[in-house]
């Protein structure tokens, strides 16, 4: 979730940037993504959307995920990264539907 990256990750962003790091950021693109980009940019620091894969059930969803993040990293070439995942909504098996799957819905974030 985009907005989390200001709401809890704002203070160490503003700090890290203010301390005169480059500062990028980066997470899942969701209706609070525009708002957050120009929260962000007035801070000069870039916010870069993200597609990533939500459920952890699809095998070539994660790796679609993952070399999202790499091409990234690779992009900015950081000297370090900050990331985190944001756990919002667990579900008990059978809140799902009956399937029986755990149903989550997880929100990755990075900084640099």
């Amino acid at each position: 979730m985009a907005r989390s990256l200001v709401n809890f990750r704002g203070p160490l962003l503003r700090l890290l940037s203010e301390c005169g790091h480059r500062v990028v950021t980066a997470a899942h693109s969701d209706a609070a993504t525009d708002a957050v980009s120009r929260e962000l940019a007035s801070l000069s620091i870039p916010f870069e959307a993200l597609a990533i894969g939500r459920g952890g059930l699809n095998p070539l969803e994660d790796w679609r995920t993952a070399w999202a993040i790499r091409a990234l990293i690779e992009r900015q070439q950081p000297e370090a990264v900050i990331a985190y995942r944001q756990v919002s909504d667990i579900q008990r098996p059978g809140d799902s539907g009956g399937d029986g799957h755990r149903a989550a819905d997880y929100h990755q974030g990075f900084a640099w």
